[in-house]
Parts: structure tokens; sequence; C-alpha cells
């Protein structure tokens, strides 16, 4: 007879009561420790979370670029006056972040003008929400699994948890000793999602309860996208009833060795998925196929390369850039990351010196790259890039130089991917719908 612990029972009941938990998802107990499971059949593009983060913090080379309330960037941001360091788009979005941030800024004050890591800023964040969260229920994140910690992560620990007691004897509101702040920072560096913009770029790093819950494969089934802080969950793959829900944490691009160790160092486990086990063979594509002298001069030549990018010196970096190009498929595999690093520059020189056929090409180039490493039909990272060709396909057509037809196709494409990934009513589809029926009606207004 297995014994149930009430506590980790009660714990999960609170998981499943939360308002976030959509139809057709249950929170159940599994051999990564807690994930999120369907209770239906789950169709491709069906959007199965939308919510807001507990808490949230701009990462620390875009807290200048990124609004703090919204997290939308913009050029020109208005600073706290008081702190000098929160950034907001406008007085509107200042006055929305006033109930955490008024508490937050006098923790800023306290330390100016020394920048605090941005774990420092998320947890004196969390905790000031916390705060204000009238019930213990409303503290469901204390209810997350935590890592185990290293002596290097408890070092880490010690040195946040000394800029924290220093911003917190200004801010009267919390006490920092009624947390375990060690166990606060692994349950948040364990369950922290990356907020990213349209081009997945990281802006900053949220705190989001019920998708936190979500564990990794290789080859997920879901795909994560934001509009501002609202994080969406999508099926990206048919998912059965009591089918589990997996999302991905680590960049596709890294060959078996590299994901292993990252998801070791930072989340403390392996992963097994049949990418891992050898049962999807993507892995073969990121092979590198030569001695370490060969790719060392490869690197040699891309830093090359990117040196006549910076430079301004177009021509001669794109016809680097092809011959550099031209030897790497004998070095490394197709998709290995510095295929992806040399296409991403044949394109970017094209689009610099206006060669728009070129710089589409390289695109679809790097599409199909993607398509391929990714292992499933649908991913945020073909997706994007999908709409990055219809962009330059743009381009062409505007010129006179892509046929409707051609432009339609790939116009099409990139609607397919983002209905999937992003939905119908984001931004991005919009556009690309947009985009689709202007080529459609300056098509029937030039025969």
């Amino acid at each position: 007879m297995t014994l149930v612990d009430p506590m980790a029972a009660k714990a999960l009941d609170q998981l499943r009561a939360l308002p976030e938990l959509g139809t057709g998802l249950t929170v159940k107990e599994c051999r990564e420790g807690r994930g999120i499971f369907a209770t239906e059949e789950l169709s491709v593009g069906r959007e199965m979370l939308k919510c807001q983060p507990f808490s949230y913090a701009i990462d620390d080379d875009q807290y200048t670029s990124a609004c703090s309330y919204c997290v939308s960037k913009h050029k020109s941001l208005q600073t706290c006056g008081r702190c000098h360091f929160n950034h907001y788009c406008n007085e509107d979005c200042q006055k929305s972040d006033w109930s955490i941030h008024k508490w937050e800024c006098l923790g800023m004050k306290a330390i100016h003008p020394t920048v605090p890591l941005v774990l420092t800023r998320h947890v004196l964040r969390l905790l000031c929400k916390a705060k204000s969260c009238s019930s213990k229920s409303d503290l469901s994140f204390t209810n997350l699994c935590s890592n185990t910690i290293s002596p290097e992560k408890m070092f880490k620990y010690k040195v946040i948890k000394l800029q924290l007691e220093v911003m917190a004897a200004r801010v009267q509101c919390i006490d920092i000793g009624d947390w375990n702040i060690a166990k606060l920072l692994s349950q948040l560096e364990g369950n922290m999602l990356r907020i990213h913009d349209n081009d997945l770029q990281s802006i900053g790093g949220g705190f989001y309860i019920i998708p936190s819950l979500l564990n990794h494969s290789c080859i997920p089934n879901c795909a994560l996208d934001y509009e501002g802080k609202t994080l969406s969950l999508r099926v990206i793959s048919p998912i059965s009833s009591g089918q589990q829900l997996y999302i991905q944490y680590v960049s596709r691009l890294l060959p078996l060795e590299g994901r292993q160790s990252y998801l070791m160092e930072k989340y403390s486990f392996r992963c097994s998925c049949p990418r891992c086990s050898g049962l999807v063979k993507t892995d073969d594509l990121l092979m590198v196929k030569c001695s370490s002298t060969k790719l060392a001069r490869l690197k040699e030549d891309i830093f090359d390369v990117q040196t006549l990018m910076t430079l301004g010196d177009y021509e001669r970096a794109l016809s680097k850039c092809q011959i550099v190009l031209s030897k790497a498929s004998s070095l490394v595999g197709d998709c290995h990351e510095m295929q992806f690093i040399l296409t991403d520059i044949k394109k970017k020189a094209a689009i610099m010196l206006k060669k728009w056929r070129l710089a589409l090409e390289s695109q679809q180039q790097l599409t199909e790259k993607f398509r391929l490493v990714s292992g499933v039909p649908f991913s945020d990272m073909v997706t994007v890039n999908a709409m990055k060709a219809l962009e330059l396909a743009m381009e062409l057509f505007d010129e006179g130089n892509l046929t409707a037809e051609d432009c339609i196709v790939i116009a099409k494409e990139a609607i397919q991917h983002l209905t999937v990934t992003h939905g119908t009513s984001h931004k991005l589809t919009k556009e690309a719908g947009m985009y689709l029926y202007r080529v459609i009606v300056t098509h029937f207004r030039r025969r």
C-alpha cells in the first residue's frame, strides 16, 4: 500500500483549483515531479492557457529599452524619478505598476547607483506582490517544486540575500526573515519562464504559476507565445487524452551533450525524450564532421566575416561568407550552429546591399533548417522565420521582381504557421493576413 503525503495532495488540489488551468487540463504527479496532462483530445492550434505572471522582472540588458510594466520595447522610455532605474512607456504604465513599484522603489533607492542582479529584483518584486495577497491560497507559488541547491548556487544565493537585506530594510512592508530565501530563489530559477518578443529575443523572466508546471521535451507538443507579458500556450502536435503537455527549455541547435549539460546545470535532470534517446535522428544534422583544428579554422573564418559586417564592408562580407559556407558543408552538419550563423550573415549582408532575391533565398534556407532540426511540423522558430521570409518576399513583390503566385504561397505558409503557434488574433497573424490581401489586390490591379 502506498501512503499519500497529505501536504503534497493538498498542494496539488490548490494548483488544480487555480482559474488559469483551462478546460481539458489537469495537474498530476509524474516521473518529473508534477506535470500538466490532457483530459481530452487536444487539436493542433488550440490555445490551452492564457495568463499573466504572478511576478516578473526585466533582464539586466533590457531594463533601459523595455517597459517595466507592460514589457513593450521602445526607443524612448520615461525613467522613474525616484529610483532612476525602472523605465515606463508613459504615465499610465507607471501608475499601473505603482502598487508593486512603490515598495520596490524604496529598495532600489537603498542601493543606488548599484544595479541589483535580475534575480534580486525579481525576488523583491515577488515579495512585494506576495505581501498584497489577501490569503495564503493566493500564494500558490510556494507549492512549486525547487531543485537541489549546489554549493555554487548557495554562494550566489547568499550574495543575493545580502542585497535583499539592504533593500528590505527600506521596504517596511516585507520582512525577508519570514521567507526561506534560498528555497525561494531555487523555486524561482527552476520555474521561471523567459518572456520574449516577436523575434524570440528574451526581455525578462516571468513567474507563471500554472505554465511553470509544464515539463521539458526536446520534441515538444506545445509552444509558448507572448503578447507583452501575457502568456499563451498552444498545441503544436496532436495530444491524446491522458498525455502530458511538454514545452522546450533549451535551444534546438544544441547537440545532445550540450542539451543534457544545460538541463543538468540549470534544472538538475537529464532528458530522455525520443530525440535524446536516439529514436528521432535530428541530432545527425548537428554533428561535427572534421578535426578540432579544422573546426577552429572555421570559427576564425566566421569571426573574419562578422568583423567585415561590423565595419560595414557588406560586399566583401557577402563574398567571403559564401566561400566559407561552401567549405562548411563538409565540416559540420547542415543544421550545425555555424551553418545558421553563416546563412544569417549572408541574409543580413544581402539586405544591406538590397539584394532582396538572395536575402529571401537565405531566409528560406534558415526556415528549412529550423524545420528540420525542430522534429515537429510546427514550432515558434519556424513560424518567426516564415514571417521574415514573407517580409522579404513583399520587398521583391513591391519591386515587381516576384510574382503574385509565389508571394501568395509564401504568405499562406507564414499564416498557416502563425495560426498554430500564435493564433488568429495575434498581431503578427493579422499583419501576415494584410500582406496577403495587399498582394491579391495589387495583382488584380496590375492585370
